[in-house]
């Protein structure tokens, strides 16, 4: 079961995002034809706060050291360093393509159901990554604890995008 699921995300990973990444790419560019410099200046910079952060996690697990025995604690890093790329790629396609303004909508509670699915599904992906983290943070965590938590990021991950790929597709 579990290499199914695993051939399944990465037959995912490779056709679905990159599909979607091209649809975000091409409806970015048409939307900011003059702006383009700034709009990539503003994307850039959230994902270089990320690339910081992950920067930070890898100097910390190398402090605390790799062996055998240390695979959940690797595994959980690895995941939670995976949740804070997902979620700028899922703020990115929320918030720039579909034009979707998250705090108005929610605060007038006008979310359609697919946006409302779509944040609810990202804010998954954030606590998943979250509970990932405190996960890596244990000296000798549960295999078992750090495989549930990655497979709950990993349905997350499949949620939402199919979530935000209804979203995309109709703003286009």
């Amino acid at each position: 079961a579990q290499i199914a699921f695993w051939a399944f995300f990465f037959l995912l990973s490779a056709t679905a995002f990159g599909w979607l990444m091209h649809m975000l790419r091409e409806e970015l560019r048409a939307r900011h034809r003059g702006a383009r410099l700034a709009v990539a200046r503003a994307l850039t910079e959230r994902l270089v706060k990320v690339v910081g952060l992950q920067i930070g996690l890898l100097v910390v697990g190398v402090v605390q050291g790799v062996a055998k025995r240390d695979y959940p604690r690797v595994y959980a890093t690895a995941c939670f360093s995976l949740s804070l790329l997902m979620a700028w790629f899922f703020a990115v396609a929320i918030d720039e393509v579909a034009e979707v303004d998250v705090h108005a909508a929610a605060a007038r509670m006008r979310l359609r159901p697919i946006e409302a699915a779509a944040l609810f599904f990202s804010g998954c992906v954030v606590l998943s990554g979250l509970g990932l983290y405190v996960i890596s943070e244990q000296s000798s965590p549960r295999r078992g604890i750090a495989q549930a938590a990655g497979n709950a990021l990993f349905l997350s991950i499949i949620l939402a995008y199919c979530c935000i790929i209804r979203i995309v597709w109709v703003a286009r």
